[in-house]
């Protein structure tokens, strides 16, 4: 959620109707990044929409360096399309805003309904399976970093944090 002393970006954030997303997975060769931003505990409990990375937006309370860098590792052209989703679409918008006023990014779709409505339309839900993908993990060492494990093509990318 914005800040009180956040001024509002002239970005305006697109909404897109899971309709819209299901038509756009369906024929799209190139999706666009499409990011996930509840909870893991969330994701184990309903699944997810299939090619989403999951980047929890609580993130930007607990660890934002995590968040941010995440965010720039998997999209670092600030202009290109980033779908956002959640459980309603609200905490989505959030972020979006987020992402508009403190990191730059212009061109976000945030998926209105989220996956309660994805799930009301009775389009796929990828059901979670242990340490599902891909999905952004921390771990601690001497220098932070992070990992996307994507078990679909059996990846592990290991990538330091910038702050």
């Amino acid at each position: 959620m914005p800040s009180a002393n956040t001024v509002p970006s002239p970005i305006k954030i697109n909404d897109m109707t899971v309709a819209e997303l299901h038509q756009l997975i369906k024929k799209e060769k190139n999706m666009p990044v499409f990011i996930d931003v509840r909870e893991p505990n969330e994701i184990e409990a309903q699944g997810k929409i299939s090619g989403a990375t999951n980047i929890p937006f609580g993130l930007t309370k607990t660890d934002p360096s995590l968040f941010n860098a995440a965010l720039r590792e998997i999209i670092p052209n600030k202009e290109d399309k980033l779908i956002i989703s959640c459980r309603s679409g609200r905490r989505s918008l959030f972020a979006a805003e987020y992402l508009v006023d403190n990191l730059g990014y212009s061109n976000i779709y945030n998926v209105a309904g989220g996956i309660l409505d994805w799930i009301d339309h009775q389009y796929p839900v990828q059901a979670y399976s242990n340490n599902h993908s891909p999905w952004v993990h921390s771990f601690t060492s001497n220098h932070p970093y992070y990992a996307v494990i994507d078990l679909e093509i059996l990846s592990l990318s290991i990538l330091p944090i910038y702050v």
